[in-house]
């Protein structure tokens, strides 16, 4: 009679590196994995005792294993310092980690306490969104600006835990104490890992195909603003700037000496349009278009066609675009990015891309982005002016959070633009219900809502009316645009208690004007 037992241990599966990497991309169910010797008698009776414990947890936990032998970069990046090892993880991350030699239920009374635990909880619902309090509690400036009576809804960043495969990659170089000058397997400079991973996701999500050279890493992305004004135009030149507009725009402009051209982007009352009468008359005295899609604060995604007509309106005028678009991949109803630069090789042998993780998979702090620049002849033409030395580097772990993101960010940030559109939706419901005063038109990209307050007749701001009656810290209209006190942008980047107390208590506050 053939023994059980060995189809036990067989539907334990012997994972590669390659396939340890790719349960740390998947988000779902949880997973053991054993880590050992496949040759040693504790390892192959570990192995059978996982087994039966996948039985007995009702095959809710995936077990697998690892031979340290046949993998030993992985067991050193892991710093696996005894075996055998059982360690369990959550969403791609590491939550528990256990060497003592453990019978069937002890190793099933292990895996439930763990999954039990906060750290351990897998109910996506209960723990993707970060609690007030514990948002309170750290260092950033969104739950840090304003007192402990006022909600944040100001400054571009959300309310939700990072994606899975960014914390593990984190968490590796903090445990391995990897904080020298970093050096990447297969790349001269470690850098051009980021290049490589922006070229990669480019041409898989929008078919563009972009020469990793043309990529140049760099902290910040208005860093790369101000970096490209000054290259390719000179004090006194003319840029033209969607109105309103990110303030970082405005600083650049106005601390190169350069001067504005706001070509304002225009209501029909349902959707905002690029006025290209506007871009045109100014384009004669100009030297550089700065376009920002989808755009912050009103949330278009421009079309391929009108992106077409900015190309050929630059080209006409011997115009350099540099391009922001790191919203690009928050974007809702079918809509499309475009990249201005995939267009045709004319538009892009004058247009510079910049773009970061940063906004999408909310890791601002970390201080990573790019620029693409459309042709050799023009990444020559900036290096030039500004020599590459004075963009300085990106971090050690910038690097690898921003590789992480690109590569293996998909499902986490599936997810959340799921219920940032939600969000979005109950915006609109709220507003147009309890503050139908205030004009909304909905963003096709972003989690931004560019309000309309006008009709409230305020006699001040209405950021510091919202910020004083209703203690909601919301983004001043003025920032985007001088003449538009009586805008706000709204974050509605938040879980849907928490935006659902802003909205309540801005519409308390409107509701008393009467």
């Amino acid at each position: 009679m053939p023994d059980s037992k060995i189809g036990i241990v067989e539907k334990i599966a012997l994972l590669s590196e390659a396939d340890f990497n790719a349960i740390l991309r998947q988000a779902g169910k949880p997973v053991a994995v054993l880590f050992g010797a496949a040759w040693s008698s504790s390892f192959r009776e570990m192995r059978q005792r996982l087994g039966e414990v996948a039985d007995a947890l009702g095959n809710s936990v995936r077990i697998a294993a690892v031979d340290t032998d046949e993998n030993p970069d992985l067991t050193k990046r892991l710093r696996l310092r005894s075996l055998p090892t059982t360690a369990l993880l959550v969403d791609g991350v590491e939550i528990a980690r256990n060497a003592s030699p453990m019978s069937v239920p002890e190793a099933a009374a292990w895996i439930r306490s763990k999954l039990a635990s906060p750290a351990g909880a897998h109910n996506a619902e209960e723990h993707f969104f970060l609690a007030p309090d514990f948002l309170r509690s750290r260092g950033n400036v969104k739950w840090t600006q304003y007192g402990q009576d006022v909600l944040p809804a100001f400054v571009a960043e959300m309310d939700f835990a990072i994606a899975p495969p960014i914390q593990a990659a984190i968490k590796r170089i903090v445990e391995n104490e990897d904080y020298g000058y970093p050096k990447r397997k297969g790349f001269d400079r470690p850098e051009h890992s980021i290049s490589q991973a922006f070229a990669d996701r480019m041409a898989r999500l929008y078919g563009w195909k972009i020469n990793r050279d043309d990529v140049q890493p760099l902290a910040d992305l208005v860093q790369a603003t101000y970096a490209t004004i000054q290259a390719f135009s000179d004090e006194g030149d003319g840029v033209l700037l969607q109105t309103p507009a990110y303030p970082p725009f405005y600083e650049a402009i106005k601390d190169t000496r350069r001067v504005l051209l706001s070509v304002p982007m225009v209501s029909t009352g349902t959707r905002f349009e690029f006025d290209f009468a506007s871009l045109e008359a100014q384009a004669g005295k100009a030297r550089m278009i700065a376009l920002c899609n989808p755009h912050n604060p009103v949330g278009r995604v421009l079309t391929r066609e009108e992106l077409t007509e900015i190309g050929r309106i630059a080209i006409a005028h011997n115009l350099v675009i540099v391009s922001d678009e790191i919203h690009s991949e928050l974007i809702y109803d079918g809509e499309s990015h475009t990249p201005i630069a995939s267009i045709s090789p004319q538009i892009a042998a004058r247009t510079v891309t910049i773009n970061s993780p940063t906004k999408a998979f909310n890791i601002p702090g970390l201080r990573c982005a790019v620029m693409h620049f459309g042709s050799s002849e023009l990444r020559d033409r900036f290096l030039r002016r500004v020599p590459k030395k004075t963009l300085g580097q990106v971090s050690v772990i910038g690097i690898e959070a921003a590789v992480a993101a690109w590569r293996d960010g998909d499902a986490w940030l599936e997810k959340t633009v799921a219920h940032l559109k939600r969000m979005r939706d109950l915006c609109a419901r709220q507003i147009a219900e309890t503050m139908p005063k205030i004009k909304f038109i909905k963003p096709e990209a972003t989690y931004l809502a560019w309000l309309d307050c006008s009709a409230l007749g305020l006699n001040k701001p209405a950021a510091a009316f919202f910020a004083e009656h209703a203690k909601v810290g919301l983004s001043a209209g003025e920032t985007f645009d001088p003449e538009a006190h009586q805008f706000v942008r709204l974050n509605f980047a938040a879980s849907e208690p928490v935006l659902r107390d802003i909205l309540g208590r801005m519409a308390g506050a409107a509701a008393k004007l009467g």
